[in-house]
């Protein structure tokens, strides 16, 4: 009995920890409303932070080698999802949005690095680009309105050099090359729009640093005891495997 205890104890653990050897990244996206409205007060700063997934394989939609920059999009239900989390000055819970099976038009999630020799720029989306009809993505403003579309549009200033790859790489091991804090133009912004027909804009904030770093991980204490769980347990199986 306890040896299957632990047996058991030990895959649980070896479980839990490879999931966490996959860097998501986020990025922390801070602005000052232009405005104010909808819980937010006028010329104050905000935080917003997108949480990646761990895609292990393109989109069709995906675009790389091309003067458009690298591009991570996801398109329709079959694509693999690009974001995990919208946390920060928001209140609730992401949901991945809902779009047709057969969708290539609209995005429900693009993120695009691109580098010029006269423009560097940093895009994230989500939400759905389709306006035709109501949708939204879980996350609300402090006022509690729904959101449907979350977009930033980040250019310039001291954003780093993004290399132009000619083939599809993954994105978290691509921004995890890109990791620090970084401070755009004047001219970038973020946009909250809601989730009605339309997606009418409810707020802009003029953005003023762009933090890139890997998403939170455990402690190195913690990893270690999981993964010697998961090495007891794969020993006991295996020679439990072995008598047979």
């Amino acid at each position: 009995m306890k040896t299957h205890l632990l047996a058991c104890l030990g895959l649980l653990g070896f479980l839990a920890v490879v999931p966490m050897l996959t860097a998501q990244i986020t990025f922390t996206v801070t602005g000052y409303s232009d405005g104010g409205g909808f819980g937010y007060a006028p010329a104050t700063s905000y935080t917003f932070v997108f949480t990646t997934t761990s895609p292990g394989s393109s989109n069709p939609s995906d675009s790389f080698g091309s003067i458009d920059g690298s591009i991570w999009r996801e398109t329709t239900i079959n694509d693999a999802a690009l974001w995990s989390n919208l946390s920060g000055d928001v209140q609730a819970s992401y949901v991945h949005p809902t779009i047709p099976p057969a969708n290539t038009t609209f995005d429900a999630a693009k993120i695009r690095a691109y580098k010029n020799l006269a423009n560097t720029r940093l895009d994230l989306f989500a939400g759905t680009a389709d306006h035709s009809s109501p949708s939204n993505i879980g996350v609300k403003t402090l006022d509690g309105t729904s959101i449907g579309e979350i977009d930033l549009s980040a250019a310039d200033g001291n954003l780093p050099s993004f290399s132009q790859p000619a083939s599809w790489v993954n994105l978290n091991s691509y921004f995890n090359t890109y990791t620090g804090t970084y401070t755009p133009s004047g001219s970038s912004f973020l946009t909250l729009k809601d989730a009605t027909a339309g997606h009418s804009t409810l707020l802009y904030f003029n953005v003023t640093s762009v933090q890139i770093s890997p998403a939170a991980v455990p402690e190195p204490a913690t990893c270690a005891t999981l993964l010697g769980l998961g090495a007891l347990g794969l020993a006991i199986v295996r020679r439990r495997l072995n008598r047979a």
